[in-house]
C-alpha cells in the first residue's frame, strides 16, 4: 500500500494482533481467551493504538516522525471545498502542495487538542480515553471561544480582544507567517474554513479519526522534511518553516531511510516480537493460594515479570529467573543480597541486577558509592 483508509487499517492491524494474540491476557482460571473475546479485545486495542499515534505524531518516537507513515484529513467536507481553499491561499505565492500542507497542519493543530474519536465506529471508554489523552475528559472545537465557553471548548479561529487584537492562536499565526496576511484577514479566512469544511456556526467539533487516510512514504525518495535546528520531522511542508512555531528553524529534506537508519524505535517496529508481556503484582496483600498460582505461573513462562514487594526477599524459589529491578536502594546490605540473589540461581542462567536511586539521602549515599551497598557483614 502506499495509502489506506483508517478503518481498513485498523482491521489489518487487528487481525495481525488476533494472529499473534498479542493482548491475550493471562489469568489465573484459564491460559487462552475464546475467540470472540481475542476479536473484542484485538479490535479494542487496535483502535487505540491508531488513535493513540495520530495523537502523538509530532513525538520524537512517533511512526511519523521515523518517515515510516502520516496521517492526511480527508473528510467529505473538506474535499468539497479544498480546491476553492488552495485557490485562495495560492494567490498568496504559495504553492499547491504548500496550500494543501498549510491546511494538513492547522487541521493536526485541532487533532492534538484532543478533540479526536472514532465516530460512530468506535467508542472509547474514560479509561481508553486516559491511556491515549492522558485525560478522560472528551474536548471538542467552536468556532470562536468566548467567556461563556467550557473549559473543555477549544478555538478554531481566534478570540478577539476587548480594545483591539487577538488572543495568541496557533492557527492564525500559521496563516500570518505563510501567507503575509494581516491577522483580522487570516482570521476571517479562518472563521470561512469552519463554515465550510467542519461545521456550523454555533455548532462543537471533534475529528473523526475515519475520516484521516494512512500514507506510507517510499523509504528511499526525498519528501520527508527535517528541522536543522530542532531535528522536528514533517512530511508537510510550508515554506520550508519548522513545524514548531516557537522554532523558527528551516527544513531540510531527507530519505525516509535516512530517518530510519540506526533508529531504536524503528528496529521495534520492524520487529516481529508481537507478544504480550505479562505482569502481576506479587504483594502480602494477596492471599497465600494466589501468591503460589503467580509464582507458578511464572516460573512456567506464562507471567514474563513480577512487580514484589519484601514478600519476595526471602523464602520464595522462581526457578530460572535472571533479572531484578529494584525500584530503590534496599536498607541494608543483606536486603540487597536477599533481593539481588533472587537471580541466577539455575546453573543455566546469568543473573542481571540493576538498582534505581530516587531522590533521598539514603540512595544517593549509595549512588555515590555503590560498593558499599554489599560491603559490612551480613547478620
Amino acid at each position: 500500500y502506499t495509502q489506506i483508509s483508517v478503518p481498513a487499517f485498523v482491521d489489518k492491524l487487528a487481525d495481525l494482533f488476533k494472529a499473534e494474540r498479542s493482548f491475550d491476557h493471562w489469568e489465573s482460571d484459564r491460559d487462552r481467551l475464546d475467540a470472540d473475546k481475542l476479536n473484542a479485545v484485538s479490535e479494542k486495542n487496535a483502535w487505540i493504538a491508531v488513535t493513540n499515534e495520530l495523537f502523538n505524531s509530532r513525538h520524537v518516537n512517533s511512526l511519523t516522525s521515523a518517515g515510516l507513515l502520516y496521517f492526511q484529513y480527508e473528510s467529505e467536507e473538506y474535499t468539497k471545498v479544498r480546491d476553492a481553499i488552495a485557490e485562495e491561499l495560492m494567490q498568496t505565492g504559495l504553492k499547491d502542495t504548500e496550500a494543501e500542507a498549510l491546511m494538513q497542519r492547522m487541521f493536526m493543530d485541532g487533532v492534538y487538542t484532543g478533540a479526536l474519536n472514532a465516530g460512530k465506529t468506535y467508542k472509547f471508554t474514560p479509561e481508553e480515553r486516559e491511556s491515549i489523552f492522558f485525560t478522560d475528559s472528551e474536548p471538542s472545537l467552536v468556532k470562536v471561544r468566548d467567556a461563556s465557553s467550557k473549559k473543555w471548548e477549544k478555538g478554531w479561529s481566534a478570540r478577539a480582544r476587548t480594545k483591539s487584537g487577538y488572543y495568541p492562536s496557533a492557527r492564525m499565526r500559521r496563516l500570518v507567517l505563510a501567507t503575509g496576511w494581516d491577522e483580522e484577514y487570516a482570521n476571517g479566512f479562518l472563521q470561512a474554513v469552519w463554515d465550510a469544511a467542519l461545521a456550523d456556526s454555533d455548532a462543537q467539533f471533534v475529528f473523526d479519526i475515519c475520516h484521516f487516510s494512512i500514507h506510507f512514504p517510499d523509504a528511499e525518495k526525498r519528501g520527508v522534511w527535517r528541522c536543522k535546528k530542532c531535528g522536528k520531522v514533517s512530511v508537510f511542508n510550508v515554506q520550508k518553516r519548522c513545524r514548531v512555531l516557537s522554532c523558527g528553524g528551516r527544513l531540510e529534506e531527507v530519505t525516509p531511510s535516512a530517518l530510519q537508519e540506526g533508529n531504536h524505535y524503528v528496529n521495534r517496529y520492524r520487529g516481529e516480537r508481537m507478544k504480550p508481556l505479562q505482569m502481576r503484582e506479587h504483594t502480602a496483600q494477596l492471599s497465600r493460594n494466589c501468591q503460589t498460582q503467580y509464582q507458578q505461573a511464572f516460573v512456567e513462562g506464562k507471567l514474563n515479570a513480577l512487580s514484589c514487594s519484601t514478600t519476595f526477599e526471602m523464602g520464595v524459589d522462581v526457578g530460572g529467573l535472571e533479572t531484578v529491578y529494584m525500584r530503590d536502594v534496599p536498607p541494608g546490605p543483606s536486603n540487597y543480597v536477599q533481593r539481588a540473589g533472587r537471580a541466577g540461581r539455575a546453573a543455566h542462567t546469568a543473573a542481571y541486577v540493576l538498582t534505581y536511586a530516587k531522590l533521598s539521602s539514603h540512595d544517593f549515599t549509595f549512588y555515590n558509592k555503590p560498593e558499599t551497598v554489599i560491603s559490612g557483614k551480613i547478620k
